[in-house]
């Protein structure tokens, strides 16, 4: 159902996440704070959107050796009614991974 098209992170008295996401046709853009940068995301996310997840378990990993190994990211999340999606997500840039990994458990929902 959407999708996050841009980040930036601003470290400024923590960090912060500037999201651009896609749903239906329409772009919209949110910020919000975390303790790190996919809190911040998933914050931006949660705030902007008004959807009740908490992200409960994630965990990433190398999937081959070397600088230019591709990651592989998995997040968990538990909705305001209790359910629990999975998502995953690869990039060779973990934070990409992570991102793309919180997406699809969303996009699970």
């Amino acid at each position: 159902p959407f999708q996050v098209t841009d980040v930036h992170y601003i470290q400024k008295d923590g960090i912060y996440a500037v999201v651009t996401m896609e749903c239906a046709g329409h772009s919209q853009e949110f910020s919000a704070k975390g303790n790190g940068r996919l809190d911040a995301v998933s914050n931006a996310i949660r705030i902007g959107t008004c959807m009740d997840f908490t992200v409960v378990t994630y965990t990433e990993h190398a999937l081959e050796t070397g600088s230019t190994s591709q990651a592989v990211a998995y997040v968990g999340l538990q909705w305001g009614s209790g359910a629990v999606t999975w998502g995953a997500g690869t990039d060779s840039d973990i934070m990409t991974a992570s991102v793309r990994a919180l997406v699809s458990a969303i996009n699970n929902k």
